[in-house]
């Protein structure tokens, strides 16, 4: 059955970071403000403890590697409100 995407809602959204480091400094923000900032996985799909076994990865997978490195993710469900929203907007300010 096929899914229509405006059927559905993100549950986090994403944000990819310029490097590893802008991602931790912004994870960092966001957690002293208790916004729920999240890394997601944090590494590539066969770097997860208990999906190698189930992932055939001939490659090094340096652009995932380098793209989960970078991913962050926030809270989008109904709790969050407008306060929310500026406190999540000054963390993200350079």
């Amino acid at each position: 059955v096929r899914q229509n995407a405006l059927d559905k809602r993100l549950l986090r959204y994403p944000l990819l970071a310029a490097s590893a480091d802008e991602r931790n400094v912004l994870l960092e923000k966001l957690r002293k403000e208790g916004l729920g900032g999240s890394a997601l996985y944090r590494e590539t799909l066969p770097s997860i403890r208990g999906v190698r076994a189930l992932v055939d990865s001939p490659e090094e997978l340096l652009n995932a590697r380098s793209f989960a490195g970078r991913l962050l993710t926030l809270p989008v469900h109904n709790g969050v409100e407008s306060t929310h929203i500026d406190k999540i907007n000054r963390c993200l300010q350079f």
